[in-house]
């Protein structure tokens, strides 16, 4: 075996337990999402109270499922060269998750019983979960895993001045559009 591959054996089973792991949450989390579906207008008739819990519940049936199946990989499988912090930050990254879908679940499945729309779409509400959790991330990588995050900070800074400028165009004709 070639020697410079040895010390990153470990890592690798690491990751490849984290995506199987992702895997299996997701293919458990189908079922639950085909029964219950998620509610993104009011067009969708008031739940009973038992489907309404499991509509909330299929808002965070994947992070509950990825946290179920890691536990015991972690458990079991734990590598003792690499540092149980990783496995830490990886548990409160899904427990932080399940809480964050749990409670946008709880809001938006409460303005559909209301009979009224959720005044953010599904493409807004992705957006504001993508933005909390990679604040999440962050906050995990530069406090439990102590790595500096200067460099993923700078590098996410310079792909958003990117973007702006690349949508300049496109982004002005929106906005004199709106404003016709």
């Amino acid at each position: 075996m070639i020697e410079w591959i040895k010390p990153l054996l470990p890592y690798f089973q690491n990751v490849t337990l984290a995506l199987s792991s992702m895997l299996f949450a997701y293919i458990l989390a189908i079922p639950i999402h085909r029964k219950y579906g998620i509610a993104d207008d009011v067009k969708k008739k008031k739940h009973t109270p038992g489907d309404f819990v499991g509509v909330l519940l299929s808002y965070a049936a994947f992070p509950v499922f990825v946290l179920l199946l890691s536990i015991p990989m972690i458990k079991w499988l734990s590598n003792p060269q690499v540092d149980s912090s990783y496995s830490q930050a990886w548990l409160s990254f899904w427990i932080i998750l399940a809480i964050v879908r749990f409670v946008e679940g709880l809001m938006v499945e409460t303005f559909v019983q209301l009979g009224r729309a959720f005044p953010l779409n599904r493409l807004t509400r992705g957006l504001l979960r993508l933005s909390i959790m990679m604040g999440v991330a962050f906050v995990l990588i530069k406090y439990q895993l102590n790595q500096e995050i200067g460099v993923l900070l700078t590098s996410t800074a310079i792909v958003t001045g990117v973007i702006g400028f690349a949508m300049q165009g496109v982004l002005g004709n929106l906005l004199a559009g709106i404003s016709l």
